[in-house]
């Protein structure tokens, strides 16, 4: 649709407004995003909505950069921001509602708004416009997962609290009947977290394949084997899991993680800080006194796979160029200290991702209220 774009206002009352505080937040876009940026903020003033309130009331910042992302996208708007008129009260839905005025003539899934929570990649962004054009998900802007039409039918039919990337895996898993149990387990691991090169990502699909194809493998397994099939891949692009049967590519894994608890390679290493508490604790109703602590160097993070028998060691690498984080859980009891959990949080999502114990178990009922305490206080999402 063709866009007119006015000058924006100075007078007194532009002044005084929190619209002023925001003219300059997208100073580094370029023009055009700028003025659309500007029309969105104009229309939610107008209509005295409460996606961006006044300086001051809770929620100030939580919608500054969807809406910043929604102006970026105004190539592919169906509709101006001038006809908006929200219908609910609630911030969250209103966002919705002015997306899809925006951006939306034909049903889009609501995992998809998802996108905007996590503003990262500009592409996935771009998936929400794609779909609620009309287009199909297939062709989406950067798309490289292999999925056939099942698989992207089934894609969109993947649960609200599904990331855009788990749902990805859902459509896969699913329009190769794999089990509910796998999806789970799958969406759980890096897989669920991010989105390869198409050469990548046809590798990840045949181990998609296998492991629907060898029920038999494990749930608890499927994280470490992620992890050892991104390290083997790295060190020998040409690795095929053709022929290989669970037990021989289970022995491959464990081996290589006795070769990461025996050499860590990377030597004294400070880890970046994720800006979050770096430490804090609580007592229990039971009267245990629990510490979750980020790890701050390389040596601490070995320590922390040794003593814990799983592969977090190989996240260094993530770790130092401050892509994610990682926290281990400890408990004392009668006055003995003990690790529970290692958990990797994205910095950038601020969102756990992993939890897992010893010999990557699954956290305990009594470890994920821990959890849940804790995420709460220091403003995390929980995707366990």
């Amino acid at each position: 649709m063709s866009i007119l774009f006015k000058k924006v206002g100075s007078g007194p009352a532009w002044r005084h407004s929190w619209r002023a505080k925001m003219a300059h937040y997208p100073e580094r876009e370029e023009r055009r995003v700028r003025d659309a940026f500007q029309l969105i903020l104009r229309r939610v003033e107008a209509c005295n909505a409460n996606i961006l309130p006044n300086t001051g009331r809770d929620g100030t910042e939580r919608f500054v950069a969807p809406v910043l992302e929604l102006a970026r996208l105004w190539t592919w708007w169906q509709r101006a921001p001038c006809s908006w008129e929200p219908q609910s009260g609630v911030p969250q839905e209103q966002f919705r509602e002015l997306a899809r005025h925006l951006l939306v003539s034909y049903p889009v899934p609501a995992f998809l708004y998802s996108v905007f929570d996590e503003v990262g990649e500009r592409r996935y962004t771009e998936w929400f416009a794609h779909v609620g054009a009309g287009r199909n998900i297939r062709t989406a802007p950067g798309m490289t997962a292999v999925l056939t039409s099942r698989m992207a039918h089934h894609m969109m039919e993947a649960l609200e609290q599904y990331g855009v990337l788990a749902a990805v895996r859902w459509g896969q898993i699913r329009g190769l009947d794999g089990k509910a149990s796998l999806i789970r387990d799958v969406v759980g691991t890096r897989l669920g977290l991010s989105l390869g090169s198409v050469e990548e990502e046809a590798f990840r699909f045949t181990f998609l394949q296998w492991l629907v194809n060898h029920p038999e493998v494990p749930g608890s397994e499927i994280g470490p084997l992620v992890d050892f099939l991104a390290a083997r891949r790295e060190r020998d692009p040409d690795f095929s899991l053709k022929g290989r049967s669970p037990q021989a590519l289970l022995r491959l894994m464990h081996a290589w993680h006795e070769e990461l608890r025996r050499a860590p390679g990377l030597g004294f290493r400070a880890l970046p800080r994720s800006g979050i508490a770096a430490v804090w604790s609580c007592v229990d109703d039971q009267g245990d006194f629990w510490t979750v602590e980020e790890l701050a160097d390389t040596f601490v993070l070995h320590a922390e796979g040794q003593a814990m028998q799983h592969c977090v060691f190989s996240y260094a690498n993530a770790v130092l160029q401050g892509q994610c984080s990682i926290w281990s859980v400890k408990v004392e009891k009668a006055g003995r200290p003990e690790r529970t959990l290692t958990l990797e949080v994205r910095n950038s999502m601020k969102k756990v991702v992993q939890a897992r114990g010893r010999r990557n178990r699954m956290p305990t009922g009594a470890e994920r209220r821990i959890l849940t305490c804790w995420a709460s206080e220091n403003g995390l999402q929980l995707g366990i």
